[in-house]
């Protein structure tokens, strides 16, 4: 009982690859398409109708420690730096501690940088690159 099964790596014999698809390692690339080599496509990427990959980078994920990025203002590449400043959650646990423990350990909440926003700005140009919210981090 021998069944036909198609050679590894490509399509039935006489059975051209899907138009638009993945051809399988070994076999043509469809017209247009993408080729993968060893898997997928890089997350981001894209193949256009010239067959070169395009690479689509988004900006970073702003979080407490500083981010290694190129600054979209004065163009340098740079490590932010990053000052902590009273956000909503630092109000939000003063108010807590004024009203339900004692009102002079309200002012607490505002010397703790675990309590405070992370604001990221570019050492180089000064302007502020992004923001990470503590309330964003807790709700």
């Amino acid at each position: 009982m021998s069944q036909d099964y198609p050679p590894q790596g490509g399509y039935p014999q006489g059975g051209p690859p899907p138009q638009g698809g993945y051809a399988p390692q070994g076999g043509p690339p469809p017209q247009g398409g993408y080729a993968p080599q060893g898997g997928p496509p890089p997350q981001g990427a894209y193949a256009p109708q010239g067959g070169q990959t395009v690479i689509v980078t988004t900006s970073p994920q702003f979080g407490r420690q500083p981010v290694q990025m190129q600054c979209p203002h004065c163009h340098a590449q740079i490590v932010t730096s990053v000052d902590f400043v009273v956000g909503g959650f630092t109000w939000l646990i003063a108010l807590l501690l004024f009203f339900f423990v004692f009102a002079i350990l309200s002012c607490i909440p505002c010397c703790i940088n675990a309590c405070k926003d992370a604001r990221h700005s570019c050492p180089n140009c000064k302007q502020v690159l992004g923001e990470r919210k503590k309330m964003d981090d807790c709700c």
